[in-house]
């Protein structure tokens, strides 16, 4: 019977193989943290223009700058978003592991 606790030996990893970056592991990091804010600003984005919209110039500054960069940073976001997905399925373990055929 085997234990759910393994007493076996596990193998020794110096700090610097366990804590290794790579340039394209930061670039990873940043990729998704892009992709994340720009997710965010297409939720929040919509909803900042309208309550624009409805307050007038009382709520906030209006800038017409603002706005359009807002709407490129909001289709930038989403389609990282989409993208990534997208790359995600292209994957043949993730294939594998939601038991769909492979590629």
């Amino acid at each position: 019977m085997k234990s759910i606790i393994s007493l076996e030996r596990i193998p020794y990893r110096s700090a610097q193989q366990t804590f290794r970056t790579t340039k394209r592991d930061i670039h990873r990091l940043l990729t998704t943290t892009l992709a994340a804010v720009g997710a965010l600003v297409a939720l929040w984005g919509p909803t900042y223009l309208s309550l624009l919209d409805n307050f007038g110039g009382e709520f906030a500054a209006r800038s017409e700058a603002f706005e359009w960069l807002l709407v490129m940073v909001a289709a930038f976001g989403l389609g990282s978003v989409l993208y990534l997905a997208w790359q995600d399925t292209k994957d043949p373990t993730w294939h594998a592991a939601h038991k769909l055929p492979p590629i």
